[in-house]
């Protein structure tokens, strides 16, 4: 049976760099921009309502949160892993940690780091530091019933 991915990135480059590795394993797509909500959209519902429909998720660590031309960087990819692991959806973060060495980057980092990743038995969860999409399928490839 085909598996379906939701692929959430804020940059368009790089989601078309996803999706394209998704699609060549043969994977249907589903994807999410957060660059192109509507400019009052300021939670993750759509995305969050997207889990049921696929079998794992990939999705980025840091995006835009807030209205209004309010450019604050949270980790909303967070509440994804989050909600995904809840219905049973393996999940992998695909971000960069070298762009997160300090403010809150850097906290939300240590965060799935010391408090979450490191510390957790969880087979379903996967980081991926280096945003390569490559190992990043693999890690939800492996992670995914086959």
């Amino acid at each position: 049976m085909k598996k379906t991915v939701l692929i959430i990135d804020d940059k368009a480059s790089e989601l078309e760099k996803a999706i394209a590795i998704a699609k060549a394993r043969g994977w249907d797509v589903k994807t999410c921009n957060p660059s192109v909500r509507p400019e009052s959209y300021s939670n993750n519902a759509a995305w969050i309502e997207m889990i049921p429909e696929v079998d794992g998720v990939v999705t980025d660590l840091m995006w835009e949160h807030g209205s209004h031309g309010n450019r604050v960087e949270k980790p909303m990819g967070l509440l994804v892993v989050i909600e995904a692991l809840s219905k049973g959806k393996p999940v992998v973060i695909c971000t960069n940690a070298g762009e997160f060495h300090k403010g809150h980057h850097g906290e939300a980092m240590g965060f799935i780091n010391d408090g979450y990743y490191t510390a957790s038995d969880c087979k379903a969860f996967g980081l991926n530091e280096r945003k390569d999409w490559n190992e990043a399928m693999e890690g939800l490839a492996s992670r995914m019933p086959k």
